[in-house]
Formats: C-alpha cells, sequence, structure tokens
C-alpha cells in the first residue's frame, strides 16, 4: 500500500471518528479544497470548518465507507458510500432527519507527504430527492 492511500484511509477514518486534529495535521499549507458545488475554499482552517467539518454537522452520524480506490504517484482516487441522518443544515436546507446512502467520488493530490487538493465529487441530486426537497 502506498503512503498517499495510507494517509487518504487514516483521513477517511479520522473524518468517521470526527479526529478533527489529525486532519488538520495531514493537510499541506497551501490546501485547497473543490466542493461539489464547484466552490473553490483555500487554507487549512478553511477546508477543515468548510468541507471537513461541513459535512459532518450536515451529517452528524455520517460514515464514509470506501468501495474502491487508485492511486498513481502523489493522487489518490477514491469511490466511497456516505450514508447518515441529515441532522445539520446542507446547502441551506434545514434538517430532515431523513437517512441518506449516496456515492462519493475523491480526487486527493499531495505535495510532501499532505493534501494539497481536495476535489469532492457527490451526486447531490440524489441527496436531495433521499431528502424530499
Amino acid at each position: 500500500m502506498s503512503n498517499v492511500r495510507e494517509t487518504v484511509n487514516k483521513l477517511v477514518e479520522a473524518w468517521n471518528n470526527r479526529d478533527w486534529d489529525f486532519i488538520r495535521a495531514s493537510l499541506h499549507p497551501e490546501t485547497k479544497l473543490v466542493m461539489p458545488d464547484g466552490q473553490e475554499i483555500g487554507g487549512v482552517e478553511a477546508c477543515l470548518e468548510e468541507g471537513w467539518k461541513g459535512h459532518a454537522a450536515a451529517f452528524p452520524d455520517g460514515r464514509l465507507d470506501i468501495v474502491s480506490a487508485y492511486d498513481d504517484g502523489d493522487v489518490a482516487i477514491t469511490e466511497l458510500v456516505l450514508r447518515g441522518t441529515h441532522g445539520g443544515t446542507l446547502a441551506g436546507i434545514a434538517p430532515t432527519q431523513k437517512k441518506v446512502e449516496v456515492g462519493w467520488c475523491n480526487i486527493m493530490k499531495f505535495k510532501d507527504g499532505k493534501v494539497v487538493s481536495d476535489r469532492d465529487y457527490v451526486d447531490m441530486q440524489t441527496i436531495f430527492s433521499q431528502l424530499g426537497v
């Protein structure tokens, strides 16, 4: 297993366990996050707050499970499934307490052993449909 894959696997587990310190330590100072809607967020704290913690706030019991993975050098592509209950605001939608299960694709690029680019692809229409909105 590559170091990149090992780090991604640990990041997924860190999100599942809400281990913000590990995630913060794994982000490169130049990190940027591209959200499912295309919004770009730059900087460690902004990426942590708006991305990692934001998704956790929307799905407080949310869990990511890895379905498949591909690595090439400093790039990791991971297909995941997000399962959780919509217990916090998501895209301006108040909590519905409905269960969600949706496919998720993540592409991470690494620099100096840390995440420098993180892009999420999520079928938001499926989420909205499952939420009944």
